[in-house]
């Protein structure tokens, strides 16, 4: 069965998303796009345009989050702190290192998952999404992209009836394809627009966002 996924209101302009390939930050997410593929999905508009927009106030709801630095963490923190909900980290079985995450290295670690789109990092921790409606994923953009981890992340977990809010961070790029390529890969779920921060950004503009989505406190 086919769906669509359209570039909505709140999408990132052509400016949010210029020199994206040239910067390996840690960010949250933003997405959307126009094309058919199998499977059932949808990608709503956070400020609730859309009359698909799930009631979010009634879900149970967990953060997941991928790290490599701190800036994500950060931001994943204070959601789960706020809406005093699960956080639980996606944890690399093979811990990056300052010089795996050099993207002006054409041999690091991260430079060689960007250019091999087999590349699926392990992970050392059992993530159970099973009891939770809603998920905010939160992770850094690396070449415009969520890191590979994510991608073994989106493949081995299961998206049915749920939600999912893409968060990212960085200092100054959009999200790039980051969302759309793990939209693909999972298949299922409802997406909601994604919301791009800046590594610096204040636990208060973090906390606006998450009040505009109604989730349950």
């Amino acid at each position: 069965m086919g769906f669509r996924c359209t570039w909505l209101a709140n999408s990132p302009s052509k400016k949010d998303i210029k020199n994206y390939g040239n910067e390996l930050i840690e960010v949250p997410l933003i997405f959307i796009c126009s094309f058919l593929c199998s499977g059932q999905n949808d990608v709503i508009d956070s400020n609730g345009s859309n009359s698909d927009v799930p009631d979010l106030e009634n879900s149970k709801t967990a953060v997941v989050y991928f790290s490599a630095t701190s800036n994500t963490m950060r931001v994943a923190s204070c959601i789960s702190t706020y809406l005093s909900v699960p956080l639980v980290e996606i944890v690399p079985k093979e811990k990056y290192t300052g010089d795996d995450i050099n993207y002006n290295d054409s041999n690091s670690r991260t430079s060689r998952e960007n250019a091999d789109s087999s590349i699926r990092p392990e992970i050392e921790n059992a993530i159970d999404a099973d009891g939770y409606d809603t998920i905010i994923l939160c992770y850094p953009i690396w070449f415009g992209k969520a890191p590979k981890i994510l991608w073994t992340f989106a493949e081995n977990t299961s998206f049915d009836n749920k939600t999912i809010i893409p968060v990212c961070t960085s200092a100054s790029s959009g999200a790039g394809s980051s969302a759309v390529d793990l939209h693909n890969l999972t298949g299922k779920g409802t997406w909601i627009d994604a919301k791009r921060f800046q590594s610096s950004v204040s636990d208060n503009s973090v906390i606006e966002y998450i009040d505009s989505l109604r989730l349950k406190k």
